[in-house]
C-alpha cells in the first residue's frame, strides 16, 4: 500500500510539470503572434504613409491630408509614434502647402512631440526645419530665428551629418532677412561648404544653398553680387 501511495505521489507531482510547460508553450506562440501580428500592422502604415507621401509629393494636398490623417490615427491606436510623428508631420506639410498656417504650426507641434516621445531624433530635426520654415512664411522671422537657435546642438552622429547642411542654410536665410548679412554670409558658406562634402546626397541642397544667396544679393538690388551664385545653383540643377 505505501509502494502505491508513493508511486501516486509521483504522478501528481509529474502532472503540474507537464501542465507547465503546455502553458509556457503557449505563452510563446502567443507572444510570437503578437509580435508578428505588429510587425504586419506596422508594415500596413508604413505602405499607408508612403501613399499619403506620394499624394503630397504629386501636389493633390487635400488628398494627401485625408490619408495621413487616416493613417496618423491608425498609427496612434497602434502605439506606433513613429509612424505616427510621421505621418502627422506630412499632415502639417500639406496644411501648409494650402496656406492653414496655424493648423499646419499645430501639426507640426504636434508630430514634433510624437517624435521626441519615439526617440526619433531626426525625424524631430526636420520637424524643427519647418516650424522655422512656417513662422519666416508667417513674418515671423524674430520666432524663426529663436525656434532654430541650438536645437542642432541636439543631434550627434548620422543624423548631425545628415542635418548639418539644411540647418546652416535656413539659419542663414533666417540671418540675412533680420539684415544680419555678415553673420548670414558666413552661415551660407559653411552650410554650401556642408553639403558639397556631402556629396550627391546634398547636390539639391548645394544648390539651394548657392540659389537663396543669390536671392537675398537680388533683394538688396546688388546684381554683380546675386549673379555668381544664381549661376553656381543653376550650373548644378
Amino acid at each position: 500500500m505505501l509502494r502505491k501511495t508513493k508511486a501516486l505521489s509521483c504522478c501528481l507531482l509529474v502532472l503540474p510539470l507537464i501542465g507547465t510547460a503546455r502553458k509556457a508553450a503557449s505563452e510563446v506562440s502567443a507572444q510570437a503572434f503578437r509580435a508578428t501580428s505588429r510587425d504586419e500592422r506596422r508594415q500596413e502604415l508604413s505602405g499607408e504613409l508612403r501613399e499619403g507621401s506620394d499624394l503630397l509629393r504629386d501636389a493633390r494636398y487635400s488628398e494627401a491630408q485625408i490619408r495621413l490623417e487616416k493613417t496618423y490615427a491608425a498609427a496612434l491606436r497602434a502605439g506606433d509614434a513613429d509612424i505616427a510623428a510621421r505621418a502627422q508631420g506630412k499632415v502639417g506639410g500639406c496644411q501648409f502647402a494650402l496656406r492653414q498656417y496655424r493648423p499646419a504650426l499645430r501639426s507640426f507641434f504636434a508630430a514634433r512631440r510624437l517624435a521626441q516621445s519615439a526617440g526619433d531624433a531626426s525625424a524631430a530635426a526636420a520637424l524643427d526645419l519647418n516650424i522655422a520654415s512656417l513662422y519666416s512664411e508667417m513674418g515671423d522671422v524674430e520666432s524663426a530665428a529663436q525656434w532654430m537657435t541650438g536645437k542642432l546642438d541636439s543631434l550627434s552622429g548620422p543624423d548631425r551629418a545628415e542635418m548639418l547642411p539644411k540647418f546652416l542654410i535656413q539659419m542663414a536665410t533666417l540671418r540675412a532677412r533680420q539684415d544680419r548679412m555678415p553673420q548670414a554670409l558666413d552661415l551660407f558658406r559653411q552650410g554650401i561648404d556642408a553639403a558639397d562634402s556631402a556629396g550627391d546626397s546634398s547636390l539639391y541642397l548645394y544648390a539651394m544653398g548657392w540659389n537663396r544667396l543669390g536671392e537675398e544679393f537680388l533683394k538688396r538690388g546688388d546684381l554683380p553680387q546675386a549673379e555668381p551664385p544664381l549661376l553656381e545653383a543653376y550650373r548644378v540643377r
